[in-house]
């Protein structure tokens, strides 16, 4: 069944998709594939970007403007890297009166007591046990496992293949490069990485990382100044 001019339809709800690089392009992919499915409507982009008003991936690229003038009745999720730039964008989506959708794709496994915040990403191919907390606008990438009594603050991103094990609490705005491990906290101490924090692709994560501070290597050390 077509469109009409405001993006509604019989079928599953129109979604704008903020950010036009290939983890919108991803997202686009997969969000008729989710839980609660939602039909791509258009890729959103600031009002400045030299893209705005081109297509990709067979939809329109518009500004927020633009897109919610379009497609009124729309959900938006958040499809950027950038913890910084995805903060600012929810307040962006808070003001603009768009509600935010949670994609969780319909091969993730989920186990008893795992709560989800708003606008929270879980690609395919997640594993999540019991007990886990991930919080809004998160991004849990392809193949990603977190296990018991771990927490995702708000705006973290783990990249593909990441391995969360058992009590580990991962702070707002941390980004987890691909392939990443961490060793096993304990329930009267979990394993802490810092607010805004970066942890370098492969890294294995044995002690506590301070806030802003960029990791790498087996195990991980501070980059040095």
């Amino acid at each position: 069944m077509a469109a009409d001019a405001t993006g509604s339809r019989a079928g599953p709800p129109s979604l704008l998709i903020l950010g036009a690089g290939g983890a919108a392009r991803e997202i686009a992919g997969f969000a008729s594939e989710c839980v609660e499915p939602y039909r791509p409507v258009a890729f959103v982009v600031a009002d400045d970007e030299p893209t705005a008003g081109t297509r990709l991936a067979d939809l329109p690229v518009l500004s927020l403007s633009d897109a919610q003038a379009r497609f009124p009745a729309a959900a938006a999720v958040i499809a950027i890297g950038s913890a910084a730039i995805r903060r600012r964008l929810a307040q962006d989506l808070d003001r603009a009166g768009l509600g935010a959708a949670t994609l969780v794709h319909r091969s993730v496994v989920r186990g008893p007591r795992v709560a989800i915040g708003l606008g929270t990403i879980l690609a395919p191919g997640t594993v999540i046990s019991c007990d886990v907390a991930i919080g809004r606008h998160a991004y849990v990438n392809l193949g990603c496992t977190i296990s018991h009594d771990s927490v995702l603050e708000d705006f973290v991103t783990l990249a593909p293949g990441v391995s969360v094990p058992g009590s580990v609490h991962i702070e707002s705005g941390t980004f987890v490069g691909v392939g990443v491990s961490f060793v096993h906290g304990r329930p009267d101490k979990a394993l802490r990485i810092g607010r805004d924090a970066t942890v370098g692709a492969g890294a294995c994560v044995t002690a506590d990382v301070a806030p802003a501070t960029t990791v790498v290597g087996v195990p991980a050390r501070p980059i040095a100044d």
